[in-house]
């Protein structure tokens, strides 16, 4: 299985589970089996043509049939003193705008998180016992395997274990990745620099034991950093690495900067399982983009640490989209050839779809215990998830973020934070109320998501 790259995989469609809910939903059950035997010859041809036909099968939304609802007979009701009353540590990212969301809507900062309702945090502070120790009607924000696919190697192994499990999984966004913590790793590695064309590509060295741009080392073609990078690492014995390939060829911004995107999601409901996507914003390089110079890992980063002074307030999705659109435009004699829907939607829908992905690869080992040690009947998360996107507008899934920064605040940060936490606490209240009311009752559909959108929802 090494080396791995998502990409080696050719077949592009939504997954077993999806397709049959398709199916069922345009032409009834009794001719399922016929269609499905269809379904097996047209693989053929989609692994020839699967960037021609994506989006348009990803563009199907969620059935408006599906039924989905919790696994308990009945959910503690929320008793009427605590009721509209939210906890937050001040220390929280984004403290002023997570609670003007919350008085937007009515509610009132609790004393304690004793007293809160929902209890709100960027992470678990307090620690396991403070976790424990809340109430069955209580609703926290975090989710307890959230390490298995925030750390840079687990993030890879998930998928790629995942992927060992189910071959025809889409896994087309994950770059070519190696985790060299082991020997037979890093001789898989050396393997793919010397007789596989990977010593005339740009790697990047990734210390997984930090984050925000740090422990990051930028592996020019043919240098003696790329040369030497596995010895390197076999004499560090106090931190683990993985070495992943550098995407070329990337879209650069208005300015000819190098730029990546963040974009959020949110676990609405653990029981069941909901999880929605929404988009977020280009983080921009202080430097122009240049494929040919290595020396330097900051020009190469995108973290708000290595952006300094430089005002990026044009950074919002409606400039990104904007950039995506007037570059299909550009170029839409080859593009239109794979591209047979709006480009912005053709983006966002490899983006969807790589975080559904993400979920099903971890949802037995990041979010289906995480009610079991506490009291609590059902949690909620908000993270982020950050993309890349080359030339012919393919996108690669870089990492998930459990505790996302937002970047320095402007006017359009401001409603992004209105477009993101007010149905965020809408959504997250409607699930709640629909659960007192009926348990077994379905829970879609979803009337307070705004910009929010469903890319899981029970077993779709």
């Amino acid at each position: 299985s090494y080396p791995w790259s998502g990409r080696n995989n050719n077949v592009r469609h939504p997954g077993k589970r999806r397709w049959m809910t398709i199916i069922k939903g345009l032409v009834g059950k009794r001719i399922v089996a016929l269609m499905l035997v269809s379904l097996a010859i047209l693989a053929v041809v989609d692994m020839r043509m699967r960037r021609v036909n994506d989006g348009i099968m990803l563009n199907v939304g969620v059935p408006p049939d599906l039924v989905v609802h919790g696994k308990r007979q009945a959910y503690a009701p929320v008793p009427e003193p605590h009721c509209g009353k939210f906890y937050i540590e001040t220390k929280h990212k984004g403290y002023n705008d997570v609670v003007r969301a919350f008085n937007n809507r009515g509610w009132t900062l609790a004393k304690s998180s004793d007293d809160a309702h929902i209890v709100y945090q960027s992470k678990n502070i307090k620690g396991r016992n403070y976790f424990k120790n809340l109430k069955p009607w209580q609703r926290y924000s975090r989710v307890g395997g959230i390490s298995t696919f925030e750390s840079k190697d687990g993030f890879f192994d998930g998928f790629r274990e995942y992927q060992e499990k189910h071959p025809n999984a889409p896994m087309y966004f994950i770059p070519k990745t190696f985790r060299l913590k082991e020997e037979n790793h890093r001789q898989a590695f050396r393997e793919e620099l010397e007789h596989h064309g990977g010593m005339g590509r740009p790697w990047v060295l990734k210390n997984v034991n930090v984050n925000n741009g740090q422990g990051i080392e930028m592996l020019g073609p043919n240098s003696i950093a790329l040369k030497t990078a596995a010895e390197r690492v076999d004499v560090d014995k106090n931190n683990t690495y993985i070495a992943q390939e550098y995407i070329c060829n990337e879209l650069v911004w208005s300015g000819g900067q190098k730029f990546d995107l963040r974009m959020f999601w949110m676990v609405a409901s653990l029981d069941p399982l909901i999880v929605l996507y929404h988009d977020g914003y280009a983080r921009v390089a202080a430097s122009s983009y240049d494929e040919t110079d290595f020396s330097s890992t900051g020009k190469h980063l995108t973290n708000h640490e290595f952006r300094g002074n430089v005002d990026f307030s044009d950074s919002t999705k409606d400039h990104l989209w904007e950039l995506v659109r007037n570059h299909y435009n550009l170029n839409r004699d080859e593009l239109s050839k794979k591209i047979r829907i709006d480009p912005v939607q053709h983006v966002r829908n490899q983006m969807k779809e790589s975080l559904g992905a993400m979920v099903s690869a971890f949802r037995h080992v990041a979010f289906a215990n995480s009610t079991v040690k506490t009291k609590m009947e059902n949690l909620f998360g908000f993270y982020g998830c950050d993309f890349l996107i080359d030339n012919d507008l393919d996108v690669y899934f870089i990492e998930s973020q459990a505790s996302p920064g937002f970047g320095k605040p402007n006017d359009d940060r401001v409603d992004m934070y209105r477009e993101l936490f007010r149905p965020m606490i809408d959504t997250v209240q409607e699930i709640n109320q629909k659960q007192e009311l009926d348990a077994r009752a379905n829970i879609l559909p979803l009337q307070n998501l705004g910009g929010w959108e469903i890319v899981y929802a029970g077993d779709w």
